[in-house]
């Protein structure tokens, strides 16, 4: 139902001269071949949708023609031997696709027995330069990677800008529904939704508890049994959890999952305490908000619509995220308590042990009980991610990466929780953050995304802050 992660699509261009067609005719061939193997390489990182080799303006020209409409992530460029930019630069400065130079060549190493014909097969940054001075004068934005095609590191880092890219693009695809409004007096939930929309891309829609009821109601009895015997062989069930509390968690499942589809929406949030004033809410959807953002939702609680859809974005950057917020610090050892009501993606969690289903009675009186689930996160690296407003019309990135620490379930807590760890120490990265303009939602990543965060903000034209 949510957008698939798929590989950017690119179009892929190898530049040349128009002189080197008579004054170096042999090498057309030959430089066509290493167009080929490039391509291969980079169709490793990338699906190509449109390649070809450039050496005049009239094949720059019919190359724009050839991938208009294909709608690419963006377009990457590399010189094969030294290129004029007049030839490609007024062509592809104006399409609105991100620009990428990947600047490399066939050899790795200059040999001692270095020949003109090296020369010739391996004279490419000259034409990079000239392309990206004038690119720079022109004010138009680009990317530029340099090292070998072979090159693990420096083709890492083309993966990092290409995706990126695509992940810029599609944030112009996120739709996000809200449930039961606002949490009142969370001022950091505020923003403009028009602002947002234009600078960034998401929209935001509302719907109403009448929408959500329909949708419970709708839900059929066959295939809420049938998903109740796949909980039984998929999780630990624990003594006090009833089948009809199941069920009705359930139900909650397969009716939020039809109001996001309603509404085609790849994020969600809820206000729960509008809801639990609401007689006409039949469950708060905790187990169904778990159970969807593992299948790719983006989730932010209390109403945060603006976090919501970060998370949906940075999936598509990162491959999976999670919704948390700090609650608790350990200051002796530099650790934090990640946790939230129940929210927490079951896809991160340990693959060691299975997650617990557990009876839960909601504080406020008349609240039906609801199936919880009970894990801790797969250590390992993570990155922190918050999106706000600037104050100025703009909107910052800010970021930090720790450790998932390997640990027990604590014996008596009872909701998802991790722990993470500060490499540094963990008072004044939480001083840096709030000065940063840190907001108490955050967003969790797999490893280390920094180098790709940076990206995506260069390409949005956003503030990056990495306060680790």
């Amino acid at each position: 139902m949510f957008k698939a992660l798929q590989k950017p699509r690119v179009v892929y261009l190898g530049l040349s001269l128009e002189l080197y067609q008579t004054a170096m005719a042999s090498y057309m061939e030959r430089w066509g071949k290493v167009f080929d193997c490039w391509c291969q390489q980079l169709s490793q990182l990338a699906e190509i949708v449109y390649s070809r080799t450039c050496y005049t303006e009239s094949d720059m020209a019919e190359a724009v023609a050839g991938f208009a409409g294909l709608a690419p992530d963006a377009i990457v460029m590399s010189p094969l031997s030294y290129t004029a930019s007049l030839t490609s630069v007024p062509y592809v400065q104006d399409c609105g696709i991100p620009i990428i130079l990947w600047s490399t060549q066939f050899a790795d190493r200059i040999n001692d027995d270095y020949l003109p014909d090296d020369l010739n097969m391996n004279h490419t940054v000259q034409g990079t330069q000239d392309i990206t001075n004038v690119l720079f004068q022109r004010g138009v934005d680009f990317a530029v990677v340099t090292g070998h095609y072979q090159d693990e590191a420096s083709n890492a880092r083309l993966a990092d800008c290409l995706i990126a890219a695509r992940a810029a693009r599609l944030a112009r695809k996120i739709r996000t529904v809200s449930l039961g409004g606002m949490f009142k007096g969370m001022g950091d939930f505020e923003f403009d939704a028009a602002q947002a929309t234009r600078q960034w891309g998401p929209e935001f829609f509302s719907a109403t508890i009448d929408e959500f009821r329909e949708e419970f109601m709708a839900s059929d009895d066959h295939e809420l049994e049938e998903l109740r015997q796949q909980d039984l062989d998929i999780y630990e069930i624990a003594p006090g959890l009833s089948r009809e509390t199941h069920l009705e968690s359930l139900r909650g499942y397969l009716a939020l999952r039809g109001l996001l589809k309603k509404y085609q929406a790849d994020a969600f949030t809820m206000n729960f305490l509008n809801l639990i004033k609401e007689p006409r809410c039949p469950v708060l959807p905790f187990f169904a908000i778990n159970r969807l953002m593992a299948e790719g939702m983006g989730y932010a609680g209390e109403g945060d619509a603006l976090r919501a859809a970060l998370m949906a974005h940075l999936r598509q950057l990162a491959g999976m995220a999670n919704f948390t917020e700090i609650y608790t610090v350990d200051f002796k050892r530099d650790i934090m308590l990640m946790s939230h009501m129940q929210e927490c993606n079951p896809a991160f969690a340990r693959r060691d042990r299975k997650i617990k289903l557990r009876h839960h009675d909601f504080w406020a009186p008349g609240v039906p009980p609801y199936c919880g689930m009970y894990f801790t996160l797969e250590p390992g690296e993570t990155t922190l991610v918050t999106l706000t407003c600037d104050g100025k019309g703009g909107f910052r990135y800010i970021a930090f990466t720790g450790t998932i620490q390997d640990a027990e379930l604590f014996p008596n807590y009872d909701r998802p929780y991790w722990l993470l760890h500060s490499q540094n120490n963990v008072s004044e990265l939480l001083d840096r953050y709030s000065l940063a303009g840190g907001t108490h939602h955050l967003i969790a990543l797999p490893g280390n995304q920094l180098a790709k965060l940076k990206r995506l903000a260069f390409w949005q034209k956003f503030d990056f802050y990495d306060i680790t």
